[in-house]
This record gives C-alpha cells, structure tokens and sequence, in this order.
C-alpha cells in the first residue's frame, strides 16, 4: 500500500505480516448461503495451483456449521473494469462499492503540486503522504467519473467502508494521522503512530468538490489507542470490521454496523488476529499487506508488490516480483470464527504483455443484484502504467463455495 515514491520513508514492516497466533473469536454470525454465483467465461489461466495452500479445518463446532458461502480464491478470475484513470496520479489504495445505487469509491494518496481550499499554495506529495491527505473518486460502473472529495488528515487509505443511505453514501474510513513537523526526521518504528496512517476511524457523507479535516469530523478509538487503523463494511449481512495494531500485532474485530453508527463498540461480534500467510519465500518474499474486506465470517486479504520489488533473501537481492515470475500477488480467505487461514492461492491475472507496472492494491465485496444479496464477489485492484500517470484494473472471483 506504499505510494509512489514521493511516499516518503517505508512503512512496509508492521504492515506486511501479521501476527502468527490468532485469538479466540467472539460470536459469530449467522449469513444466508445462496446459490453460487454464475461464473463468467473462462479467461486464460491465472492461478498458480501450485502456490494454493489450504488450511485443514479446524474442529467443527456450531458456530462453523452456520451457513455461509465463501470465494474460492483459487477460482479463476475474471475482468471488471480495466484502463482506468483516476483523479490524481497516484496509485489507487484501496475501494468499495455502493451496491444499492451502483458507484464505486476509491481512494489515493492525493497528489503533489494540489492546491486545496484553505492552503496558501501548493503542497508536495511527500508532505500529502505524511500528513495523511487522500483524494476520494465516485465513479460509476462504468468506471465513468461522478466527483471526488478530499481528506486531511485522515489516513494512507489503508481501507474503506461504504454505508449506502438513500440515493446518497456515508463513508467509513481510518482518521486522526499524528502531525509530523518535519516528515525527513520521522524514522521507521513499527511501535510508533507512524505519520501518514490513522489512529482513529471516522464516518462521513460523500460530497462531491468538499474538503474535510480530520479535526472536524468525530472520530472513534473501537479498541483503544492503536495505530495503522483501517475499516471495511460488509454489505451483505451489515457489519462493520476494524483492523489496527496493537502492541505491535495486527488485529480485527467485526462489529455490528447499526451499533457502530451510533458509535457503540463494545460488543463486537468477532475478534481475532491477523495470521501470516505462508508462501515460498525463496520466490516471492514477503509479500506487502495491500488490502482486506469482509463477507460473512470470512476475511479476505490481499498481499503482493509492484515488478521489480526486491527482498534480501539467504543475504542476496532477490526480486520477489516481476513479469518473468508471475508476480507474488496472493489472495487469503480467513475464517473469523477460529482466526485461521482457509486457503491462499496467488493469481496472475492482468500480467500480460504491455504491463510493466503491476502493484495489487485493495479488495471489496460487490453484490451483483440486490435481490439476491447472498450471491456476491471478491473484486480486487492493481496499480499500472507509466510513474505518474498511474491507472486501475480490477478484477473479480465470482466462485462462492
């Protein structure tokens, strides 16, 4: 989730591997299965079967026998919306839909060299990226642009939440970045509030053209001080899922959406934390953490990095990302009621020829059709094209099991 390089100092080591040990799991809740959803036409192959592991079950209890699909993230995927541009020229960091009225939102670091109401000039992205400034597009689902709006102080976009309400949406999102002076000073703890990442999350309308400040907005602390805060929403069954560090362990817990609204966090529904995914690290590294969301009792994460990315490995550069290797993007399902992995598979979809840049960012939940919510699929993002001129591709796994 790391921005082009005017990002400014890599905060990749809290964000990259969670930790190894899961936590008990609060109640869980109940999910209509539905039919499958209806796979679209088969597209080349992208899924390395050899890089797909799964979890053997866990002890079955019946909490786990409540019905509740779950995406096959080793199925085939399938292309959504591709040469896409967004608003500013920064990599896309993450989005989610409004299923009810059809849009899409997505997040950016806002870009270097913008001018927004209330700043005396323009104002670097290197100072963007630290004081946590991020640029919102509404798109609809043609990937045709309806408006941006503009965040200070709010975050690095690690997720977001969107609350349809009538034909208008309340979006959720990390807030509250600490103020850094002088970001060149700033160093790479994992144990600090880093700049650029929120340590609260926050709840507000979509307006188009309007500019908001952290300090204006209410702001909530659901598990007390953490930092790296991040939120998705659930729109099949209305929940609300926060995840965080704390005590330098990355952490999730689900909360009911109506409850959260009313800024009531008490009680959540499921609490666990993050597991490491395994993967050949001879080849592909530690991938970075890129995005998450929710539907039902799974989570669902996102890991991977851009061509070229390399890792000292055995006390060589090893570059663990690259056309020639398929990339390390890596797609887990995590069952919430126990904290473990269900599978991990990694996909090369969108690696074909002309496709020099390739960086996973983001996953969300779309529901096809309102009147058959438990039919749905997992869409996730890349970042592409030339440094500065950056475009989105998202694709989908429509497989549910």
């Amino acid at each position: 989730m790391i921005n082009d390089k005017s990002a400014g100092p890599s905060r990749r080591s809290i964000l990259t591997w969670g930790g190894t040990t899961a936590l008990a799991a609060g109640t869980v809740l109940a999910a209509g299965a539905g039919p499958a959803a209806a796979q679209a036409p088969a597209a080349a192959a992208e899924t390395d079967p050899s890089a797909a592991q799964t979890a053997t079950p866990a002890a079955s209890s019946p909490a786990l026998r409540l019905p509740c699909p779950v995406v096959d993230v080793s199925a085939q995927s399938q292309p959504w919306r591709v040469e896409k541009t967004l608003e500013d020229a920064t990599v896309l960091q993450s989005f989610a839909f409004d299923n009810v009225n059809r849009h899409v939102y997505l997040v950016q670091v806002t870009q270097g060299g913008r001018t927004l109401s209330g700043e005396s000039g323009p104002v670097s992205g290197a100072a963007r990226a630290a004081n946590g400034d991020l640029t919102i597009t509404k798109w609809d689902y043609e990937g045709t642009s309806l408006g941006r709006m503009h965040l200070r102080g709010c975050g690095h976009g690690v997720g977001i939440g969107v609350e349809p309400s009538g034909g208008d949406a309340y979006l959720w999102t990390e807030a509250a970045v600490p103020p850094v002076p002088d970001p060149a000073v700033w160093t790479d703890n994992p144990a600090a509030a880093a700049p650029g990442f929120g340590t609260r999350i926050t709840r507000f309308k979509f307006e188009n053209g309007k500019v908001l400040d952290s300090a204006s907005l209410v702001t909530y602390e659901p598990a007390g001080p953490s930092t790296y805060n991040g939120v998705a929403v659930d729109p099949v069954h209305g929940r609300l899922l926060h995840r965080y560090v704390q005590d330098g362990t990355v952490r999730y817990r689900l909360h009911d959406l109506d409850q959260a609204r009313k800024g009531v966090f008490s009680e959540p529904v499921a609490e666990i934390a993050e597991p490491q995914i395994q993967v050949d690290a001879s080849r592909y590294g530690r991938p970075t953490f890129q995005g998450f969301t929710v539907a039902g009792r799974y989570l669902y994460l996102l890991h991977g990095d851009h061509y070229g990315t390399t890792q000292l490995i055995g006390g060589k550069e090893v570059v663990v990302s690259s056309k020639d290797n398929g990339g390390n993007t890596f797609i887990t399902s995590v069952d919430l009621t126990t904290g473990q992995i269900v599978k991990t598979a990694r996909s090369m979809a969108f690696g074909g020829d002309g496709v020099d840049y390739r960086e996973p960012e983001g996953l969300a939940i779309q529901i096809p059709e309102q009147t058959r919510l438990g039919v749905f699929r997992l869409v996730f993002g890349f970042a592409y094209g030339a440094e500065g001129a950056r475009k989105v591709a998202l694709y989908t796994k429509d497989e549910l099991l």
